[in-house]
């Protein structure tokens, strides 16, 4: 009810004249375009004559595709604490895999999924 129906073909008619008109621009228009085309021809002639400059290490390559220093400091705080759980576990993960290996019965697992084996059996 709000809505009001839009006529397109007064747009229409519009487009069809814009169409049909031709439009060409100025011959000041076009020197001054190449003008301009010219000035920046030869700034870029002298700007490629620049020197290089001097390219990155393949080292600096890795640590900038990895993430820069953040994620090495990241990645290296997590090796020393995968070194020190690894060479000195708490004591409850000690003994559960000491009673493990030795085959001592105090210590056990509790299964986590009841029902999975229904899914995993053949047939």
């Amino acid at each position: 009810m709000t809505e009001e129906k839009f006529d397109s073909g007064a747009l229409e008619g519009l487009f069809d004249l814009a169409r049909t008109e031709k439009h060409v621009p100025s011959s000041d228009l076009i020197v001054r375009v190449l003008a301009d085309a010219d000035t920046e021809q030869a700034v870029c002639r002298v700007t490629s004559s620049k020197p290089s400059e001097a390219r990155e290490s393949r080292l600096a390559v890795v640590f900038r595709a990895i993430g820069g220093w953040p994620a090495i400091a990241g990645m290296a705080t997590a090796t020393v604490a995968g070194i020190w759980i690894g060479l000195s576990p708490p004591a409850t993960l000690e003994d559960i895999s000491s009673s493990i290996l030795t085959g001592e019965t105090d210590a056990y697992l509790s299964e986590l999924l009841p029902g999975f084996d229904d899914f995993v059996a053949e047939g």
